[in-house]
């Protein structure tokens, strides 16, 4: 198993992603012949994509040094999740959209809509914040990090299509196998437990490196 290489015109979005404000890792494992559908090949690909980030992000002259628990990542348990669960209540299935808070054209208050829809009041969806858990899922880590994205509307519909275009394509199919991991295991999340979230995916499409996806910040 060892770390993979991102396609060229993935690396280009991903750095327009992360100068725009998005806090989401991307990290592509080869799993060298390991069966990707077991959990114990996705667990340790798991691990490795973090070890890396922490490899990235803890080197001088930053003094943040993130450790992993080997005992508990070893015996860590995912669990498997659907496609819906994975994007979670921030992403419409129906209207295939992201759903962002936005403030209300000519008005000094925020609602929710899908992100390609002006925002105007007659376009809010109602009830949004109070009916579901909205801090949670792949969608949310995407839209919404601390200090927000730069860019607004269709052009963040865009670059979250066109992302996962070259990283998740398979995304829907049945043979896609999408875990969620706990992130316990290592001080690396600690960042993220403190309000905003720490999250942890391996996706292995068929015939695909697996796809990890880490996202851990606060403010």
């Amino acid at each position: 198993m060892q770390v993979g290489e991102l396609p060229p015109s993935a690396s280009a979005l991903l750095e327009k992603f992360e100068a725009v404000g998005g806090c989401v890792n991307y990290v592509v494992i080869d799993p060298e012949g390991d069966d990707p559908t077991l959990e114990d090949t996705v667990r340790s690909a798991a691990v490795l994509a973090v070890e890396l980030l922490i490899a990235r992000y803890a080197r001088p002259p930053s003094l943040w040094r993130p450790v992993i628990d080997k005992a508990l990542a070893s015996a860590m348990r995912g669990s498997l999740i659907n496609p819906q669960s994975f994007l979670g209540p921030r992403w419409s299935q129906e209207r295939q959209s992201l759903i962002v808070q936005q403030q209300v054209m000519h008005r000094h208050m925020s609602m929710w809509f899908h992100v390609r829809d002006v925002p105007i009041e007659a376009n809010a969806i109602a009830d949004f914040s109070q009916s579901t858990d909205i801090a949670k899922g792949y969608a949310y880590v995407f839209t919404d990090p601390p200090y927000g994205l730069r860019i607004k509307g269709a052009a963040v519909q865009d670059l979250f299509d066109s992302i996962n275009a070259d990283l998740l394509p398979d995304l829907a199919a049945p043979a896609t196998r999408i875990w969620k991991w706990p992130t316990d295991w290592s001080t690396f999340f600690d960042p993220g437990h403190e309000w905003w979230g720490s999250f942890l995916w391996t996706i292995a499409q068929e015939h695909r490196a697996i796809m990890c996806i880490v996202a851990s910040t606060t403010d």
